[in-house]
């Protein structure tokens, strides 16, 4: 493809040649080969035509198509047109996974003092096991009453004969209840109001949530590793989420993360606190 007369892409051929006479005859095969590349010229012209005008009428259709149709609206319905949106709704019911069997913590008197100490420096944002305090602690002297009247309050929110009585939350012990005093600081009322709740939603909602399929897919949320106190970092992946997710599946897809989370807690729970992460925490990033 590379001798003289061919007329490919790169060589330049010049008929007749420098010298010739005007009427010097053509090598054989030379006239084929220049209706070759004229062929080969034509036809990639018209290709190119073609799509251009393919695409002006898909443009043209789709303006006259969403002429009423106001922007939000539009962007909508592209979202969930597109071949990345995997699901437009979950339609399929959440299946019911009940949570592991997990002993239960209780504060004795041998280890209140630390526990006093511990439950203080984590709510003032203190708390590093290898070092002392570096700020006033809270003395917590009613600490066992509150403890108790907290997980009291959460087992009555339970019916005793329901279906997912042992297995629709994780044991509301004294690890819960301290967890819900710091979120309520200190305020015992409320505590018990916030398991109350908690547990009468649970009855609801019971169990882990399963996470959906397109959760999955998306990875939005992914939980990788533990920090060096022990606690599960769940990384927020932000770049893979858009407005056009249904908001059902991101109720599902966070839910189904924290169960996780709390079900790992479970599974992995030994006859003592740990000392490196007491409560049971985790890190949302």
């Amino acid at each position: 493809a590379n001798g003289p007369g061919m007329g490919f892409v790169g060589e330049v051929v010049r008929w007749p040649p420098v010298g010739a006479g005007l009427f010097q005859q053509p090598p054989s095969g030379w006239l084929a080969f220049r209706a070759c590349d004229i062929g080969i010229a034509v036809l990639s012209a018209g290709l190119c035509v073609a799509i251009l005008w393919q695409l002006l009428c898909q443009v043209q259709r789709s303006s006259s198509g969403d002429k009423d149709v106001s922007p939000s609206q539009r962007r909508s319905k592209s979202l969930l047109a597109s071949r990345n949106l995997a699901v437009e709704a979950p339609t399929r019911p959440v299946r019911f996974l009940p949570f592991p069997e997990s002993c239960q913590y209780h504060m004795h008197e041998t280890t209140l003092p630390w526990w006093r100490e511990t439950i203080s420096r984590l709510y003032e944002v203190d708390f590093a096991p290898e070092a002392p305090p570096t700020v006033p602690l809270h003395a917590l002297d009613q600490l066992p009453e509150q403890l108790h009247a907290v997980t009291q309050a959460a087992s009555r929110a339970q019916p005793p004969f329901s279906v997912c009585h042992k297995h629709c939350s994780e044991p509301m012990d004294d690890l819960w209840a301290a967890r819900a005093l710091i979120a309520s600081d200190f305020d015992a009322n409320k505590a018990a109001r916030l398991g109350n709740a908690y547990m009468e939603w649970r009855q609801q909602t019971p169990g882990i949530t399963a996470p959906l399929e397109a959760w999955i897919n998306y990875a939005i949320v992914i939980v990788p590793f533990e920090d060096i106190r022990g606690r599960p970092v769940a990384l927020s992946r932000l770049r893979a989420y858009h407005s056009g997710l249904p908001l059902d599946l991101m109720t599902n897809g966070y839910r189904a993360t924290a169960d996780g989370v709390i079900a790992h807690f479970a599974l992995n729970r030994q006859p003592e606190a740990s000392r490196t992460n007491p409560l049971e925490q985790w890190i949302l990033c």
